[in-house]
């Protein structure tokens, strides 16, 4: 072995250390002791003991090498050491030498130096040791042809059992005994052939293991490169299981086990459309676009889920400081079937959509056909199955179609008869058709082959309310309808008298104490007078008697501190913790100011603010146009109003307090106005000092929000700049509320969100609301207190917080409440 193969065989560099060669050396034989021990043949054994006895070689050419020089060669001549080292004889020179010693030999041994006595020795000596041999033959040869005989019976025992190792060595023992012992020579053949046998299926099944050890390094490599840790370490992981021994695999897992221990990455899932429920393996649901952060590296299950969707799942692979972006992922439509059967057969059918699981841009196109008829590809949600027939009422059918399901309606056209009798006779009757009348005839009537169903009839006389019934007419039976019309007496005293009574559809029937002939029946009056409640009555009114009804009219109620109060408007006001004031419910709504303007003729369209582009600008709240009815969102009567000035909103309460005084609804010393900023904080739930200015307290207590001490707020805690508002004109460089999502993009309608322990809605978001108070003593501006729809900074939904503008801006982020004012207690 030559210097170089030596350090390829150990493994190391030809610049090693001795400390480095004996390592090596150590570590190399470990192993294949090891592997010795556990070979499952002789032939792997003995390949185990020749690496072995290599390794020892390299070690030991290495170490003559560092010592600098070869082994001494002995010198024949004088049998002393030679230390410089001899050339090696070549081939050719060893074949000389041979030649002229065996000429040599040939010289010294002639026939011509041997004489007779030497012969006759020679024979003497034969005869001896044949006579020896005969007596070995005897005494040793016999019993070992026994001892073999007996060792081949126990291999062939041992083939038996396939205990192929142990025969191995019975028959080496008895060739050993005897070489040519043919039992012995075919017994060793046929072990000899399992052996290998065996040791080519270990062989196949090492070779295979390597393979797939190969293959999962590979992938693992590949994963790695990719840096997906997760799976790297799992298929490290694998490989390992197969081979002990590997040095790859081994470290990988040690190393990859404690990066995944300490690394992080986050997934976003994104779909199309948004605001689906998505839930990741083991760590909650939420809506997309979710965001889910300081995740372990590895595998995810992902789970999508929207109604009127078809139910998504897959893979998320998180890796080390990196975001996963899934999507955006685009939803299918739910689908499911309808099966329209009749009886006869044949017959139309028209399917319209009533409601759609998903809002789309394109309007469902009905579809219609005969019984029986499938339609398929039908989007989830509530349909209405319409089936006719000539001269038969259709058959109305409201069904919900869900995914993959087919959903059956079968209708009989069956029919009856329908009999119809009035008292007195000779009453027209009608049957209630869509819209409309149709005249059946008079009574008595007896209509035959009539389609089965509900009838809604009406019987009619002159002077009399409209007798109606519903008859049921079932298939091959007769459906019945009766009406009587008869007349009885109806009297009403009133407490105090004169008031007004009025019948059926505001009909007056005279002022009180009044008694009048009325038809039989349960009648429905109303009683009013100036300056009362409105007294609503049931009088049941019988044949040939007089009801009688006396109702005790409440005079109408001025507001009470302490009390709840509903103005003309519908505005509800509550008691807020302030003596003597009454809180709005809710903000002031597009209805109520819309009522004023129309009331007044008071303009306030000028110079609004709103969150548009606008030339030369970037996005933000800027001049083009907008008033408080069109303030660049989408709105609604009941939607809290915005963009109305301090000016503004204190001319709806002068008008208000006007307008309900007039009306005797409220005192001369009760108003409405705007809360006051202390009011303000009461209502909201802050422990403040009454005194001070507002700029003095202006975020004075902090973590206390409206909703709460939770940051940040829940969906349902108010409407804020959640995920929903990055909408339109959103400016790019604005941030949003992390994990926050609420319904409305914009301005919402009052109540959408949770009132507080007073009852009131929105005193956090939805728009600011104007107060009373100056900011500060310079009397420039006006506090606006609560947040907007736009509000993203923390700090800006403390409850604490004063924002400050001057009295003549309208912004479409602000509106206002109205208090009233009762006076007294509260």
């Amino acid at each position: 072995m030559n210097l170089k193969d030596a350090y390829a065989m150990l493994g190391v560099s030809e610049g090693a250390d001795e400390v480095e060669r004996h390592e090596a050396y150590r570590r190399l034989q470990g192993r294949l002791e090891e592997k010795l021990a556990k070979a499952p043949t002789p032939g792997l054994k003995a390949k185990y003991r020749d690496t072995l006895t290599k390794l020892d070689e390299a070690i030991e050419t290495i170490e003559l090498a560092a010592d600098g020089g070869e082994l001494p060669m002995l010198r024949p001549d004088f049998g002393s050491v030679e230390s410089d080292p001899q050339p090696s004889p070549s081939e050719e020179d060893k074949d000389a030498v041979a030649t002229s010693k065996r000429a040599s030999a040939s010289r010294s041994k002639s026939p011509g130096s041997r004489n007779g006595k030497e012969i006759l020795v020679a024979i003497v000596l034969v005869l001896l040791m044949c006579g020896a041999g005969a007596g070995w033959w005897f005494g040793m040869e016999n019993p070992k042809r026994e001892m073999a005989a007996r060792l081949v019976q126990q291999g062939m025992v041992h083939e038996k059992s396939e205990s192929w190792d142990e025969a191995a060595e019975v028959y080496a023992e008895a060739l050993s005994l005897k070489p040519s012992w043919k039992e012995a020579l075919d017994g060793e053949k046929r072990v000899k052939t399992a052996l290998e046998k065996i040791e080519a299926e270990n062989a196949r099944a090492l070779a295979e293991r390597d393979r797939e050890v190969e293959r999962l390094l590979v992938q693992a490599r590949i994963a790695q490169g990719q840096d997906e840790w997760g799976e790297a370490f799992e298929l490290y992981g694998k490989a390992a299981s197969l081979d002990a021994d590997n040095v790859e695999a081994n470290e990988a897992v040690a190393r990859l086990e404690k990066l995944l221990t300490n690394a992080r990455g986050a997934v976003v899932v994104k779909t199309e459309p948004g605001g689906a429920t998505i839930r990741l393996s083991g760590k909650g649901e939420e809506l997309s676009p979710a965001n889910y952060v300081d995740l372990k590296l590895g595998r995810y299950e992902v789970v999508i889920e929207k109604k009127g969707y078809d139910p998504v799942t897959q893979t998320a692979v998180v890796r080390k400081d990196d975001t996963t972006v899934m999507g955006p992922l685009r939803l299918n439509r739910s689908e499911g079937a309808v099966l329209v059967k009749s009886t006869p057969e044949g017959m139309s059918y028209e399917l319209t959509q009533v409601s759609s699981d998903v809002k789309s841009d394109r309007e469902f196109e009905p579809r219609s056909g005969r019984t029986p008829g499938v339609e398929a590809d039908l989007p989830t949600g509530e349909y209405e199955v319409v089936m006719k027939r000539s001269s038969w009422p259709d058959y109305k059918r409201r069904l919900t179609v869900a995914r993959d399901l087919k959903e059956e309606v079968d209708w009989e056209f069956g029919q009856g008869t329908l009999e119809l009798v009035s008292v007195p006779s000779g009453m027209s009757v009608y049957q209630v058709v869509g819209g409309g009348e149709k005249l059946l005839g008079k009574t008595p009537l007896s209509l035959d082959e009539q389609p089965v169903g509900t009838y809604e009839v009406v019987f009619k006389r002159e002077g009399w309310p409209d007798g109606k019934t519903q008859v049921e007419v079932a298939n091959g039976k007769t459906g019945k309808g009766v009406w009587e019309f008869s007349q009885g007496r109806m009297k009403v005293v009133s407490e105090p008298a004169g008031a007004m009574v009025r019948g059926v559809g505001g009909k007056e029937l005279g002022v009180t104490p009044l008694e009048v002939e009325v038809p039989t029946g349960v009648h429905v009056i109303e009683v009013e007078k100036q300056g009362y409640e409105v007294a609503e009555l049931r009088v049941e009114v019988m044949k040939g008697k007089t009801a009688t009804a006396s109702p005790v009219l409440k005079k109408i109620p001025y507001p009470l501190a302490g009390k709840p109060y509903t103005n003309d408007l519908g505005m509800k006001f509550v008691p807020a913790g302030s003596n003597g004031v009454l809180f709005s419910v809710y903000e002031t709504r597009v209805k109520d100011f819309e009522t004023f303007v129309k009331e007044t003729g008071y303009d306030a369209t000028s110079g609004m603010y709103s969150l548009d582009h606008k030339e030369g600008y970037e996005a933000g709240f800027v001049q083009v146009g907008r008033t408080w009815k069109s303030p660049g969102h989408a709105q609604g009567p009941d939607y809290a109003l915005c963009g109305v000035s301090w000016n503004d909103a204190k001319a709806f309460c002068k008008w208000l307090t006007e307008r309900e005084r007039k009306a005797g609804r409220i005192r001369s010393d009760q108003e409405y106005r705007l809360p006051s900023d202390h009011e303000w904080s009461v209502a909201v739930g802050l422990n403040e000092s009454a005194s001070g200015t507002p700029k003095s307290k202006d975020q004075e207590i902090a973590g206390v929000y409206p909703w709460g001490n939770n940051y940040p707020p829940k969906s349902d805690d108010g409407n804020y700049a959640g995920s929903e508002a990055k909408v339109g004109s959103w400016p790019w460089n604005w941030t949003l509320i992390s994990g926050h999502r609420d319904a409305h993009a914009r301005v919402a309608p009052v109540g959408s969100y949770k009132a507080n322990k007073y009852g009131l809605h929105d005193m956090g978001g939805n728009v600011l609301e104007w107060c009373e108070d100056w900011f500060s003593g310079d009397r420039k501006r006006r506090v606006l207190r609560g947040g907007g729809w736009d509000y993203h900074d923390q700090h800006w939904f403390l409850s604490s917080l004063r924002h400050r503008t001057i009295p003549d801006y309208r912004g479409s982020n602000r509106g206002f409440r109205c208090v009233l004012v009762c006076g007294g207690g509260g």
